[in-house]
């Protein structure tokens, strides 16, 4: 049995892992997951302080008391703190699953340099700006299609009344990679085959900034912990055995 920590993208929070939650402690396992900073249920931090270190520290608020390396699950954007908390703290980390997720490369980058190379998604010219939170925002018919478009109706729904603005100052933060770090900690990368948020191609440029050898896929779109979420588990378990 595992630790696992459950990480949401931008414009999410934790309510979008309810599924796989549910699926993995039934099954035996631990299991947690937390809304970043800043974001509604999240540790309270206006959209114009909250920075991507506020995201790593409240990665490893939960790792570093757990009392055993974890297995951290990142989807999207959550790939991003997830491997920076990781660079801090290699030890506090059994395995990082990457699922449709940013994986930096070595050296210094942010959340918006590693993720403005998809060329084959208009995720990022779906977003509007709002000026009065120093958030980005999505328009709830455009992320049905790009995030949600093969769940059933009724979590298209419930995702779709979760949907939050995602501030801008984590996207821009900077944050420095290494061998010994980040670099350290096994790594499994799930390509969802069918995403139109973040095209198949890029998931597996990403996972080549780390050359990650073990790549997994699922026929889903962006968001299998609605869509397949006993099929992602499975893949989580199997991680575990390998």
């Amino acid at each position: 049995m595992a630790y696992f920590l459950l990480l949401h993208g931008s414009l999410h929070n934790q309510t979008c892992w309810f599924k796989v939650e549910r699926l993995l402690k039934g099954a035996g396992h631990k299991v947690a997951s937390i809304t970043f900073s800043g974001q509604q249920g999240g540790r309270s931090k206006s959209p114009f302080l909250v920075t991507a270190n506020d995201y790593a520290q409240d990665v490893l608020s939960i790792a570093a008391t757990v009392g055993e390396p974890i297995v951290a699950v990142a989807h999207s954007m959550g790939g991003f703190p997830m491997s920076m908390a990781a660079e801090k703290h290699p030890e506090l980390f059994k395995h990082l699953v990457f699922v449709s997720a940013l994986v930096p490369p070595l050296g210094s980058c942010s959340i918006f340099s590693v993720g403005r190379g998809d060329r084959l998604s208009n995720f990022s010219t779906s977003l509007s700006l709002s000026l009065l939170n120093a958030s980005l925002k999505i328009n709830q018919d455009i992320a049905s299609e790009l995030f949600y478009h093969d769940c059933a109706v009724q979590d298209q729904e419930r995702a779709l009344r979760n949907l939050l603005y995602q501030p801008i100052r984590p996207l821009l933060s900077r944050a420095k990679f290494s061998v010994d770090g980040f670099g350290a900690v096994p790594k499994t990368y799930i390509v969802c085959t069918q995403d139109k948020a973040c095209s198949p191609e890029f998931q597996r440029q990403l996972a080549s900034n780390q050359n990650i050898k073990n790549i997994e896929e699922l026929h889903c779109s962006h968001s299998p912990f609605l869509s397949q979420p006993s099929a992602l588990v499975s893949l989580l378990e199997r991680v575990l055995a390998d």
